[in-house]
């Protein structure tokens, strides 16, 4: 996946960042989740540049869907045999890139309050001669339909799919909701865990043979047994060549804002000792003198900590992302407004104490009137906790309604 990243997916776009996560089907065989982010892709905004620059890298049209299938299947030719003519994307494309069963095992889900059965990916599709971006596909979100002269064939981009030689679909983005709402549905979902041994033994009992039934049982059963399982051949090898289960451009810091003493602490276990790890935030505090001005927002973005010379050092990749612990509430009637306060002044102003005292100057009365003084004169809203909070609260307030 590394190597096809560097020679394939970094060449054709011009990437800026990159996530993406493992997980494995029913049978074993890799599935791979992800994103990239495009550093001139236009915004869906501008409807017209969207969707020509989309419409020449995703597209559904199939250059020779009546061809024959190859003798050979396309994907297990050898590299000396590869000829990378249109013939040959379009023979992986009809192998592999086409929906061509709808079952009810499958992909088949019955409507809901009716017996009909509709395919969960939306196939057969409606053929267009360009991409369209409608408003009335998703309730959620916009969609991107590619231009399609095929109503079976999933969306593809031609150097991808020359290059993975395997199935993908490529679904270019058209908003934050989409984004939220892909993350929620497949990048975070847990892995399906096996049947009990008693669900399998009564799922196979209507199908034993009057025959010979104690031999068509443990025939069946077994067939069950290596068919549901909670770890795959393939996922066991990846466990142990110790490869990532997920891989991203960018390292997270998890950031605690809570006061000291609520803060948890991790063991550190070396050489059979135990000894209490100090969090980030202790770590700020007792940073030298020469990074006095440094904030705590800027130190955990920009910066790593190096225990052996005990001082942060700037980063030479990317910025991190920071994932900020508790969410406050940025509505002054909220009851966490005052942490809110407090978490806004600790991210962007230096302070020494772990307790805080020196963020309070003599005329703050408490960390509301602290954080009211400080945002007379200074603009603090690009931040995550105040960014994220407007947005999600925004959206809860319009759900209510």
């Amino acid at each position: 996946m590394k190597l096809f990243l560097k020679l394939v997916i970094k060449k054709k776009f011009k990437v800026q960042d990159i996530w993406y996560r493992f997980e494995w089907q029913s049978r074993g065989s890799d599935h791979i989740h992800g994103f990239l982010w495009i550093d001139d892709a236009p915004s869906v905004t501008d409807l017209d540049q969207y969707l020509s620059f989309w419409g020449v890298r995703v597209t559904a049209f199939n250059l020779a869907g009546e061809l024959p299938a190859a003798a050979v299947h396309p994907s297990s030719r050898p590299f000396s045999e590869r000829t990378n003519t249109l013939r040959e994307l379009t023979e992986l494309l009809n192998r592999f890139q086409r929906h061509t069963r709808c079952t009810p095992s499958y992909c088949q889900r019955k409507i809901r309050g009716t017996d009909e059965l509709t395919c969960r990916f939306h196939f057969p599709r409606s053929e267009r001669p360009l991409p369209e971006v409608p408003c009335e596909v998703n309730s959620n979100h916009r969609v991107y339909l590619p231009a399609r002269n095929d109503a079976l064939l999933n969306s593809y981009n031609a150097t991808v799919t020359m290059g993975w030689m395997a199935n993908t679909d490529l679904s270019p983005c058209t908003d934050q909701t989409a984004v939220v709402h892909y993350l929620a549905k497949y990048c975070s979902k847990a892995e399906k865990k096996s049947e009990p041994f008693k669900s399998l033994l009564q799922s196979v009992m209507l199908r034993v043979s009057d025959r010979a039934p104690l031999l068509s049982l443990a025939i069946k059963l077994m067939n069950k047994l290596i068919a549901e399982r909670d770890w795959s051949a393939q996922e066991v090898c990846h466990h142990l060549l110790q490869l990532d289960l997920r891989s991203s451009s960018r390292a997270v810091q998890d950031l605690d804002l809570r006061p000291i003493e609520n803060q948890r602490r991790a063991l550190d276990l070396q050489n059979g000792h135990a000894t209490v790890s100090k969090t980030f935030l202790e770590h700020y505090c007792e940073r030298p003198a020469h990074q006095e001005h440094l904030t705590l927002l800027a130190a955990a973005r920009e910066y790593t900590w190096i225990n052996k010379t005990q001082d942060f050092r700037p980063r030479r990749d990317r910025p991190k992302v920071i994932n900020l612990f508790p969410r406050y509430s940025g509505r002054s009637s909220h009851a966490d407004y005052p942490n809110f306060c407090r978490a806004k002044l600790m991210l962007h102003h230096c302070f020494r104490s772990v307790t805080l005292d020196d963020l309070l100057n003599d005329d703050d009365e408490d960390w509301v009137s602290a954080y009211a003084a400080c945002a007379a004169n200074h603009d603090h809203s690009r931040d995550p906790l105040g960014a994220v909070l407007e947005a999600v609260e925004a959206d809860s307030e319009t759900e209510s309604l």
